[in-house]
């Protein structure tokens, strides 16, 4: 039998309301599309402050049946913790305050008959963390972004600005669940304004020092492009080495 402690239920019950709230905000009434996107990424540690990322994933729209690959390599670089030595091997995503990205990414359909990627990205990325107070185990994430992007040519930048808050979840039989709720504004050059809005909610399962399954709920709303208002169910496998 697996079991949470008090405090743990008070907080798993939090985050759930928030998640309630957060997806069942006011929206437009538009039409919308439901998109599939099964994901693996790996993560290759080089050293204490370095590490390679790979992503690849295919999202699917169920309306058109249309799909799209994108395939991703990155470098993360992080601070070595100092006065929390015991950190130094742990995960970053739950251990670290701060740590960037930087990546290139391609973007390609099987619709697409040959004629080559439909978007090229350079991506530019940091991230922070604090726990909300000394004595809390909910955690504040915050995420800056951005995307430079080649469009069939045309070079465009995008800026994004990520908030969350998560919590991990230590279980009696040694896994942790991670629970998260996370919203997220995009600004596009092409259009000059803040057109995107991304309210997402999810929960990453610890299978093992390696393995990790990351099933996923987002919600998407777009001011300028009604085919990118849609509802995305995804599931991330994720591999350590």
């Amino acid at each position: 039998m697996v079991r949470m402690q008090p405090a743990q239920i008070r907080h798993a019950r939090l985050i759930g309301a928030t998640v309630a709230i957060s997806l069942t905000a006011s929206a437009p009434a538009d039409a919308r599309d439901i998109n599939f996107v099964p994901e693996i990424d790996t993560f290759v540690r080089m050293s204490e402050t370095t590490r390679l990322y790979f992503e690849g994933q295919v999202t699917t729209a169920q309306s058109s049946g249309v799909s799209q690959t994108e395939l991703g390599a990155h470098v993360d670089v992080t601070l070595s913790p100092i006065l929390r030595r015991s950190l130094r091997e742990d995960d970053w995503e739950r251990d670290r305050y701060l740590w960037t990205r930087f990546g290139y990414e391609i973007f390609g359909s099987p619709d697409n008959e040959g004629r080559g990627p439909t978007e090229k990205r350079v991506i530019a990325e940091m991230t922070g963390q604090a726990p909300l107070s000394l004595t809390s185990d909910i955690w504040l994430t915050s995420r800056l972004r951005v995307d430079f992007r080649d469009i069939g040519g045309a070079l465009y930048k995008r800026y994004r600005y990520r908030l969350g808050i998560q919590q991990e979840i230590t279980l009696s039989n040694g896994k942790s669940l991670v629970p998260y709720i996370q919203c997220e504004i995009l600004y596009d050059t092409r259009y000059d304004s803040w057109n995107r809005r991304i309210y997402q909610a999810g929960v990453e399962i610890k299978m093992t020092h390696r393995w990790r399954i990351e099933p996923y709920y987002s919600r998407q709303f777009d001011s300028r492009s009604a085919s990118s208002n849609v509802d995305k169910f995804g599931l991330q496998v994720k591999l350590y080495w």
